[in-house]
């Protein structure tokens, strides 16, 4: 997903978008992808590749539902700094049945 659809969507229908961002949380806290969003976590690489299935699954449905949302309901898109990171999240969950975008280019891009 490039940087313009991901900022449309955020304008237009900002509660059916949950962005997880899998930098270090170091880096998360200190250059913020977003800075208003509610449907903004940050959820690391390493979690992401390391959790079973089942919970990184019940995670991610967790903070869907903070917004009272399943996953099905949102477009989960993946973000990290220059998007390296987030494209093995994307696959990683793509491998789980997970419906997600990454963000082109990460934080550098945005």
């Amino acid at each position: 997903m490039k940087s313009k659809e991901l900022k449309e969507i955020l304008v237009s229908t900002p509660e059916h978008v949950i962005v997880i961002d899998v930098r270090e949380p170091d880096e998360f806290a200190e250059a913020p992808l977003l800075f208003d969003h509610r449907g903004y976590y940050n959820l690391p690489l390493g979690l992401v590749c390391s959790l079973p299935k089942e919970e990184l699954i019940a995670r991610l449905e967790e903070v869907a539902g903070k917004s009272n949302k399943t996953l099905d309901d949102v477009t989960l898109v993946v973000s990290c700094r220059s998007g390296g990171r987030s494209s093995l999240a994307q696959e990683r969950l793509r491998a789980h049945g997970v419906e997600v975008e990454n963000l082109e280019g990460g934080y550098l891009g945005w």
